[in-house]
């Protein structure tokens, strides 16, 4: 076969071998390390059956960014650590903004099913207008990426950088490595190898 192409089958295995290696040590743990600080409480927000269960888990995410992250550099902290990305939407202080507006609409939605029912209004059209209110709330939470646009990103490059840089990290590693397999492979043909 020749060592041109086994060097070649070499470099491609290490590179697989590494990439999961790298996804093993560092993107698995802090993908757990994340749905256990926020992807949960997002997912059970979407999925909350009622408003009050919308408000509280909205309220849980809300209150943990607090604790997580420093408040007083909100402004300072972006979901991309690209400069053409860190823009005012892309920072924890506009999420912290449109939590404050969701909290507020999900309150007042509260406040206008205890209405309905306190005037004996239809019970059907009560259950009816809180399926389309939750519905709406739903779609709005996902608007913009999701509940967690900015959070996400910025938890990853606050508290697991190599796992937030490790696909990049491997892209560039495959690339690499790609090259090199291809002028083995144009090596090994000029060499007669495949004659």
């Amino acid at each position: 076969m020749g060592w041109r192409l086994t060097t070649g089958i070499a470099t491609l295995v290490i590179v697989l071998v590494l990439g999961i290696l790298i996804w093993a040590a560092f993107d698995l743990p802090a993908g757990i390390q994340y749905s256990n600080a926020f992807g949960s409480d997002i997912t059970m927000t979407y999925d909350a059956a009622d408003l009050q269960g919308q408000h509280d888990t909205v309220m849980l995410i809300w209150t943990n960014m607090n604790n997580t992250f420093d408040t007083r550099n909100y402004a300072h902290i972006y979901s991309s650590p690209w400069p053409w990305a860190q823009v005012k939407e892309n920072s924890l202080y506009y999420t912290n903004v449109y939590f404050g507006q969701l909290i507020t609409r999900i309150n007042n939605n509260i406040a206008m099913l205890n209405a309905l029912k306190a005037n004996n209004t239809n019970p059907i059209y009560i259950q009816d207008w809180q399926t389309n209110v939750i519905n709406q709330t739903r779609i709005e939470m996902k608007r913009e990426g999701g509940l967690d646009w900015v959070i996400n990103g910025a938890w990853y490059l606050t508290f697991a950088p190599i796992a937030y840089w490790s696909s990049y990290i491997m892209l560039i590693v495959a690339v690499i490595a790609i090259i090199v397999i291809v002028l083995l492979l144009i090596s090994a043909y000029r060499a007669g190898v495949f004659n």
